[in-house]
């Protein structure tokens, strides 16, 4: 399996690209089910680089899972696995997020690399995907018994910043 993610290797794409940059931290990590794929965390924003939100409390959506529409379990139900590109988000760490609005008070990154961690010291790290190599062991619509294995990404690193870096680049 191949993901379509959008990736870039330059800040100023990043900057450019998104409509919307905080700085904030996720309040609650369970987050809530939107979508059968997509999880709602709620993240309180802190300050806003770029853009505007809908109040200081957003949500955040993340795709966790995904599924293949031909592969069903031996019920007929669909699998799931997990999203090779998901990082389960950890609470109250300080975050720089790079946003694009989907519906009112709902934002998400479009960039695989859109979501930065922020150390004590202002330096900024990208969160890494715990995606494992599991296989699991399906049968098709039509009955045929596959192998199905998902394997984590990778993409490019940006170069280190320090988030006064980027608060100059952004001009706020």
């Amino acid at each position: 399996m191949y993901l379509d993610v959008v990736v870039t290797d330059d800040w100023k794409t990043l900057i450019r690209d998104l409509p919307v940059i905080v700085v904030g931290s996720y309040t609650d990590v369970t987050g809530r089910r939107d979508a059968n794929t997509t999880r709602l965390y709620p993240f309180q924003v802190e300050r806003v680089l770029k853009g505007r939100v809908q109040g200081k409390r957003i949500h955040i959506a993340k795709q966790d899972r995904i599924y293949f529409k031909s592969i069903r379990d031996d019920r007929g139900k669909p699998v799931y696995v997990k999203y090779p590109l998901y990082v389960k988000p950890r609470p109250h760490q300080r975050m720089l997020l790079f946003l694009r609005e989907d519906s009112s008070g709902i934002y998400s990154t479009r960039f695989a690399n859109g979501e930065w961690t922020i150390r004590p010291n202002g330096s900024l790290d990208m969160p890494v995907s715990s995606a494992s190599g599991k296989e699991k062991l399906l049968t098709t619509n039509k009955g045929k018994r596959i192998r199905v294995r998902v394997e984590g990404a990778s993409y490019p690193r940006l170069p280190k910043k320090q988030l006064q870096d980027l608060i100059e680049i952004i001009g706020r």
